[in-house]
């Protein structure tokens, strides 16, 4: 886009109106929060606050972006606001932010945009009187700006006791021009433009390699470190200092191209890191000066939250590639939940992530704060039915975790074959789908019900009812017709008959009442079909009829061991 194009749709004469639309369409004649411009040359902006006659007890600095040449506060005027409300609800009584409306390119170039900043910076601390309550922050350019103040700051001692107590940036512009820059699929701003715009800020009386112009042109930690917010005038220093850079949904590809550019630089003393995230996948690199630090794979975000748990959380196969590769813990479990990267990737359902870190042993033993493994978990959430059988392929999944197999030994052994194995993990699995059947109907519930046993193994299962929560997970909350819900519905309906013998007798084991408990009668006209009927045909048939309509044909024809030859063969079919 042409900046002179961009400079008349992010103005204030477009972005005004836009915004007053905005709010009279969600019911807001009068915005709940007081604005008003300052026209200083010095530092034009806009205050936003509450309460102008009560002194904020926070302030945020912001500066826009537009790359220098475009943008103004007006275009930002929403997301200000809701900044400010969310201040407001998190606690302070008094928020308040103060936008720096800058001077563009070409109508000034740099030095003007950072006296600027320095100016609007020196008034928002006549107001709130307390550099630790200010926060400064911008996006873009506005974060170039914000880092050239943070650099100004230090620079000059009588003003290092004026540095703001948090600083944050979102997709700051740190180098003006660098050979880094490229064009990818997902750019639309291309390189040549970005440094066009570029050297217009820079001007010529400057070099573009200075770092007050081009802050990431500053390769001395010692440099960075007195920059860093929350120094007081006389304070040296800080041992390991700290530069938070937050990116949310960023491509994988960025996110190994800054650890790589950082040690790149071949600074010593500056050593990168990928730090802990927050909900998306969001990097913090550390300038640390002690090396020795051996904490850095477990460090864990405000929510608890690992790089490699909300890596496996947006499926970012490439960054956990990286963190492996430095040796991060593949098991380090979240703080809140105890979940593991593995537990994480099952529950997104992301395939591909749970099979590299299958691949890269993780544990499936391990237990999360419910006292669930990765099996459990794979019970209650996953909807892909190959996750399953990555699980399942090990027959020591459910060996290694015996604590939490109470009660009936449900898969405590493997059995003598692969399909005796997948049917008991069925059956542990199947306890943990939701028993809230109260919905469904009493003849489906009675149907199936006349087939349960009364044997230790599967009276439990009866009492807690999974049996019509296997329906209810199959007709209801699943409709593939390739999943492990279906499977298991059918395959333990089929042992629960085969199993029931003793308990019912011979005559009851017939097959209309095979027909009956597998089965929604198309006639009672109920929504779904659980199981479908040319499934039970078929089975009707491997049991040894001839026929595959009614199927009727003498009991004792048909022995477990019979049946259960011909149905492991039939089973992996479905």
């Amino acid at each position: 886009m042409p900046a002179y194009i961009g400079r008349v749709f992010f103005s204030k004469p477009v972005a005004l109106p836009f915004l007053r639309w905005r709010m009279l369409r969600h019911g807001y004649l009068h915005s709940p929060i007081t604005w008003r411009e300052v026209k200083n040359d010095n530092f034009p902006g806009v205050w936003l606050t509450f309460d102008e006659e009560t002194k904020p007890d926070i302030v945020v600095f912001y500066c826009h972006g537009g790359g220098f040449s475009m943008g103004s506060s007006f275009f930002y005027m929403e997301f200000l606001l809701a900044w400010v409300s969310l201040l407001k609800e998190s606690g302070y009584k008094n928020p308040a932010l103060f936008a720096l409306e800058y001077t563009l390119v070409p109508d000034a170039v740099y030095p003007t945009q950072l006296q600027q900043a320095f100016a609007g910076y020196e008034h928002v601390l006549s107001v709130v009187e307390d550099p630790s309550r200010v926060c400064v922050g911008g996006d873009s350019a506005g974060g170039t700006l914000i880092l050239s103040l943070l650099l100004h700051l230090a620079d000059h001692p009588r003003h290092r006791g004026k540095l703001p107590g948090l600083a944050t940036m979102i997709s700051p512009w740190v180098t003006i021009v660098s050979p880094n820059d490229r064009n990818t699929r997902s750019d639309y701003l291309n390189a040549d433009s970005l440094h066009l715009y570029g050297r217009q800020y820079v001007g010529n009386k400057i070099s573009e390699e200075d770092p007050i112009v081009s802050p990431g042109k500053c390769k001395d930690p010692v440099r960075w470190a007195r920059a860093s917010p929350s120094q007081d005038e006389s304070s040296e220093p800080r041992h390991t200092p700290e530069s938070n850079v937050a990116c949310e949904e960023v491509p994988d590809e960025v996110v190994v191209d800054v650890v790589n550019y950082i040690r790149e630089a071949n600074v010593d003393g500056l050593q990168a890191f990928l730090h802990g995230p927050f909900w998306h996948l969001n990097i913090n690199w550390h300038i640390d000066l002690s090396p020795s630090s051996n904490e850095r794979q477990r460090l864990q975000d405000v929510v608890g939250r690992s790089l490699l748990s909300a890596a496996a959380f947006c499926s970012s196969a490439e960054v956990i590639k990286l963190m492996l590769h430095e040796h991060a813990d593949v098991d380090v479990k979240d703080i809140q939940t105890d979940y593991t990267p593995l537990m994480v990737a099952i529950k997104q359902n992301r395939y591909e992530i749970v099979k590299l870190l299958l691949e890269h042993d993780a544990s499936k033993a391990l237990l999360d704060s419910d006292g669930h493994h990765a099996l459990h978990v794979a019970a209650m959430f996953a909807k892909d039915v190959r996750i399953m059988q990555l699980l399942t392929c090990s027959q020591t999944v459910l060996l290694d975790a015996p604590a939490v197999l109470e009660g009936p030994d449900y898969a405590m052994k493997e059995g003598d074959n692969d399909f005796d194995y997948r049917f008991d993990v069925i059956c542990l699995l199947m306890q943990y789908f939701p028993n809230d059947m109260r919905g469904a109907p009493q003849w489906q519930r009675k149907a199936l019900h006349r087939y349960l046993p009364i044997t230790p193994r599967f009276t439990e299962y009866n009492e807690n009812g999974f049996f019509d929560a296997a329906l209810k997970q199959h007709s209801g909350l699943l409709t593939s017709s390739v999943t492990i819900f279906r499977r298991a519905a059918q395959a333990v309906s089929i042992k629960i008959f085969l199993d029931s013998e003793t308990a019912l007798g011979p005559p009851e084991r017939d097959h209309n009442g095979i027909l009956e408990a597998l089965t929604l009668q198309r006639a009672q006209s109920l929504p779904g079909v659980p199981i479908p009927r040319d499934f039970v045909i078929d089975v009707l048939s491997l049991l040894g009829s001839q026929e595959r309509g009614m199927a009727r044909q003498s009991p004792d024809k048909t022995t477990p061991d019979a049946f259960r030859t011909t149905f492991s063969q039939q089973y992996t079919k479905i």
